[in-house]
């Protein structure tokens, strides 16, 4: 009986290392969570290049909701430069912090563009206010769930 828990304990530990390999070598695109987005992936917006597109979160969400499919492929890691009203101003559990702007027209604001900046890059968060206009650049990510995800933001204004 002794043999059968020591080759159980060494059947689980064995299971236990698989499943740590296939989740280290997993792709974290898949995932759906804000979190999940790698910083370090997204090319880094530089302040002499123009941005590829300029819209309204408006414009935008409204593209999204009409033909997400088109939208993705459309603006997926392009340049964009996005305007609208400062909504939550926060980090993620990752700490990675980020801004959602919304459509200032959209009384309800459940859903609009949520700019994730450098973990630790909180300088340009801290004067913002909720409710203020705001412009910011980043590359376009996805939409996921309510939010349209824009990677390496920078505020313009």
């Amino acid at each position: 009986m002794k043999k059968f828990f020591k080759y159980l304990g060494l059947g689980v530990l064995g299971m236990f290392i698989l499943f740590i390999i296939i989740g280290m070598s997993g792709n974290s695109d898949t995932s759906t969570s804000n979190s999940s987005v790698s910083q370090e992936s997204a090319p880094v917006a530089e302040k002499s290049q123009g941005p590829d597109y300029v819209v309204s979160v408006a414009e935008l969400s409204a593209e999204f909701e009409n033909n997400g499919l088109s939208a993705s492929q459309k603006y997926e890691d392009k340049l964009v430069r996005v305007s609208g009203v400062v909504g939550n101003i926060d980090e993620d559990i990752m700490g990675t912090p980020y801004v959602i702007v919304h459509d200032p027209s959209d009384e309800y604001q459940f859903d609009g563009v949520q700019c994730m900046f450098k973990r630790g890059d909180t300088s340009q968060l801290t004067s913002l206010s909720k409710g203020e206009r705001i412009t910011v650049e980043g590359y376009l990510a996805d939409e996921v769930i309510l939010n349209i995800l824009v990677r390496n933001c920078q505020v313009v204004k």
